[in-house]
């Protein structure tokens, strides 16, 4: 076969080969697949929600199952290597990791790790004769599985259709047979479930009810599913900022590369003692992941080392891609709902802002554009260690930004996270902060950033030191991104009385659209 001559979309197919229990075959996409040949529509739903792993101009590999009946399947994990010709200089391989569970094609589902072939485009067309034999053109892919003992389980029944109250996580999705309505209260569940899967579909015109699934846009009650991920599952890491030591923990997120809101797919699985499983059911205490987002991310999040390798305690909640779908569209409904009850009054309690600045990256980036919530600042609520506050800015902030030659408006906003609350011990050494004994930290090693000066002077020449305790009705500010950042290091606590909001939603951009 002319391998190097192949167009995009054109594939060619291993022979059938048994392994495993299973029959399968590889499949290679030499030039890639184009969204035309993929059957992709152009249009924005599609480049928002379609395949991220169809890439022209790469040579794309797939292990492919080949069922016997529809209920069959294979719990798997598997290595696609192909195999190096090089001619001169160092001979070398190219390998492709993950794990499914194989299933018949009416039965899929990737965001729950369902599949009957997957894979990746892994090499540039222009390397590919360095991986074909010189005189028959051959490319030659290694297949090396692991069939786990879930795969000879009794065959479960057809999993119900996308959309209803039983579409679950995992393999709960094959464990219930169509018309079931599982735990008490069924019937009301899957009346949410549908009406709830219905606004989504509206909200994704430009998507098939096939693309929807496949990408969790329904509906499925946001619950944790540490104790119940597989091999293969999407998953979004999550964490709330009334979490027990918040900071600490969103540090260590960052730190090993899940960071929340970002759509991840666990890519590799295995117990506290290294050996390989497929679900951390029974093991999540232990339970080691290898994952990778499944769409590109900003640059200041892009990491050299994926897939990254996350002990799953790290992670404080996991959401699957319909509970989180289900989460925004339930935070965005209750958004429109206030601007709909509120009417001409909405604009007391709820307002818009586009970020102008990098203090808050990777959290907030610049352009972003945010639903900030007032009620709270108006009824006067105090601020919480680790939430993020927007704020009249303070006389001595307004000379810092007149100073620089800047010019603010009367509803310009500043944002930071509370660093220190009343009572807590601060003291400020350069761009050092510590609170009560401890050194300050946040994401601020993921925000790339050149030299950072305003008005000729650096951050750290600008902080004032300071040792003393938050006064009551004040709080201690700090941005994430720490170089780039003028906040109470600069310029002292912030009163309470200039919060002026809170912000709840991300608009834009579309990519990471979601609650804050």
């Amino acid at each position: 076969a002319d391998v190097a001559g192949a167009k995009a979309g054109e594939g060619f197919e291993s022979a059938p080969f048994e392994a495993g229990g299973g029959r399968w075959q590889v499949v290679v996409y030499p030039a890639g697949q184009s969204k035309a040949e993929a059957g992709q529509a152009d249009n924005f739903a599609v480049q928002l929600f379609g395949p991220t792993h169809r890439r022209k101009g790469r040579l794309g590999v797939y292990l492919r199952f080949l069922p016997d009946t529809e209920s069959a399947y294979s719990d798997t994990a598997f290595s696609l290597i192909i195999k190096g010709q090089q001619q001169t200089g160092p001979r070398f391989d190219v390998a492709f990791d993950c794990g499914m569970r194989f299933c018949h094609p009416s039965r899929t589902d990737s965001s729950l790790g369902m599949t009957d072939d997957w894979g990746a485009h892994i090499l540039p067309k222009e390397a590919l004769p360095d991986f074909c034999d010189q005189e028959t053109g051959d490319l030659t892919v290694q297949v090396d599985l692991k069939v786990f003992a879930s795969s000879r389980a009794p065959a479960p029944p057809p999993s119900p259709a996308a959309g209803e109250a039983q579409a679950r996580s995992g393999a709960d999705a094959l464990s219930m047979a169509p018309g079931e309505d599982g735990e008490d209260g069924g019937q009301e569940e899957a009346l949410t479930s549908r009406i709830g899967s219905r606004v989504l579909s509206m909200a994704t015109p430009g998507l098939s009810d096939e693309a929807r699934r496949l990408n969790g846009v329904f509906w499925s009650w946001p619950s944790d599913i540490r104790n119940d991920i597989q091999l293969g599952q999407v998953f979004i890491p999550t964490i709330s900022p009334g979490t027990k030591d918040f900071e600490k923990k969103r540090e260590d997120m960052f730190n090993y590369g899940v960071y929340p809101g970002v759509e991840y797919r666990v890519m590799g699985l295995e117990d506290g003692n290294g050996a390989p499983i497929f679900t951390t059911r029974g093991s999540a205490a232990s339970a080691v992941l290898k994952v990778r987002p499944i769409y590109p991310v900003t640059k200041a999040l892009e990491r050299q080392d994926w897939p990254v390798t996350v002990p799953l305690p790290i992670v404080p909640t996991a959401l699957s891609q319909a509970m989180y779908n289900t989460a925004t569209l339930c935070g965005t409904v209750l958004v429109c709902a206030a601007f709909l009850t509120t009417g001409l009054l909405g604009r007391e309690f709820v307002s818009l802002y586009k970020i102008p600045s990098r203090s808050m990256e990777p959290f907030i980036n610049s352009g972003d554009l945010v639903v900030a919530e007032k009620f709270s600042a108006k009824v006067g609520r105090a601020s919480k260690r680790g939430e993020v506050i927007m704020f009249e800015p303070p006389a001595e902030l307004r000379a810092v930004v007149e100073k620089a030659g800047g010019r603010l408006g009367g509803r310009d906003l500043f944002v930071k996270r509370v660093a220190a609350v009343p009572g807590d011990k601060v003291s400020v050494r350069g761009e050092t902060a510590v609170v009560n004994g401890q050194t300050y930290s946040s994401p601020s090693a993921k925000c790339q950033v050149d030299q950072f000066e305003l008005g000729g002077r650096s951050i750290a020449k600008m902080s004032q030191d300071f040792d003393g305790t938050v006064p009551e009705g004040a709080t201690f500010v700090l941005g994430d991104c720490s170089p780039v950042s003028v906040d109470s290091r600069v310029w002292g606590p912030l009163d309470d009385g200039q919060v002026q909001a809170r912000p709840i939603l991300r608009l834009w951009p579309p990519e990471r659209f979601g609650p804050l």
